[in-house]
């Protein structure tokens, strides 16, 4: 609708809700009638496809052109204003969400290399004992003593890893209700 604000309505919304007003006479819907505008694309949003929105449109109707047109101004550039805020925090939590993962991952890549590295040493340990005491190494038959590869780091970095993957966890809650908010109090 340009010239008065922004307030959108896709062709559907028109057809449903402002075209029938426009017969009935109803001036607000004639105003908007008059001021039609041809939008669409990345971040266009219709102003009437929730039920809370048709019925702040009832409200605008219900209160004459003038105090309608007021209340129908005031209702879009706050919901508009906090659909900008939940897109920008979700977009921000679910960036930070991603990124948490890819530690978390990076953490469980560092903790097998670090585990691989603990047992190869460990095995040539065994082996060199093997042959510093002269005996003959069958390398199908090798055993791993307890407690001869320490896979202590293996494990800080596993345990890492984890709290990383539960923040990532709690983030895409946030943002989850976020989302949550928006329908429930916006939409």
């Amino acid at each position: 609708m340009q010239g008065l604000f922004d307030f959108t309505v896709c062709e559907q919304c028109y057809k449903e809700v402002i075209e029938p007003e426009v017969r009935q006479g109803v001036e607000l819907a004639r105003r908007l009638d008059q001021a039609p505008a041809v939008v669409g694309g990345p971040g266009f949003t219709c102003q009437l496809y929730s039920e809370r929105m048709r019925r702040v449109w009832k409200e605008a109707v219900s209160m004459g052109e003038q105090m309608g047109l007021e209340h129908l101004r005031a209702k879009v550039t706050e919901r508009k204003a906090k659909e900008r805020e939940l897109q920008m925090k979700t977009a921000q939590l679910q960036q930070q969400a991603a990124s948490l993962r890819i530690q978390a991952q990076t953490q469980e890549h560092l903790a097998i290399n670090a585990m691989r590295v603990s047992l190869s040493a460990a095995s040539n340990n065994i082996m060199l004992a093997g042959i510093g005491a002269g005996k003959r190494i069958d390398a199908n038959h090798i055993l791993v003593p307890s407690g001869q590869a320490d896979l202590s780091q293996t494990t800080q970095l596993n345990n890492q890893a984890a709290m990383l993957k539960v923040q990532a966890g709690q983030v895409e809650d946030q943002a989850r209700m976020a989302q949550e908010e928006w329908r429930r109090f916006w939409e």
